[in-house]
């Protein structure tokens, strides 16, 4: 069975670096970068998608992604619905109608060559 994170849940309040409660569905890509730069723990990555490949048996999708300045190939299985946040368009999934049915998140559609954040 899929687990699917609360956080991204429409309405969710999510604290950022410098303090302040944000709703998920306000996050901006400067609020990611604010809170990897006020961070001593947190990185900011750029992974960019590679390929998507849905495996329609078990509903998810595998996702690959370059990661950071060393391109690692990074490969990930996800529901289809999953969130991912892309640098200066905000939140986008595989299935945009699903993910509005899932967390009530409005989503752009996940493309190949989108540039996500990662936090590391």
């Amino acid at each position: 069975m899929p687990h699917y994170p609360p956080h991204f849940l429409n309405g969710s309040i999510i604290a950022v670096a410098n303090g302040t409660l944000k709703k998920v569905e306000d996050l901006t890509t400067e609020d990611f970068i604010e809170s990897a730069n006020l961070s001593h723990d947190l990185k900011i990555n750029v992974s960019e998608v590679v390929q998507m490949v849905p495996i329609t048996e078990r509903d998810t999708v595998q996702l690959s992604f370059t990661v950071g300045p060393q391109k690692i190939q990074v490969t990930v299985e996800s529901t289809l619905e999953h969130p991912f946040f892309v640098f200066n368009r905000g939140w986008s999934s595989y299935n945009p109608t699903q993910t509005l049915i899932r967390y009530k998140l409005k989503c752009c559609q996940l493309n190949i060559g989108d540039l996500c954040i990662s936090l590391t």
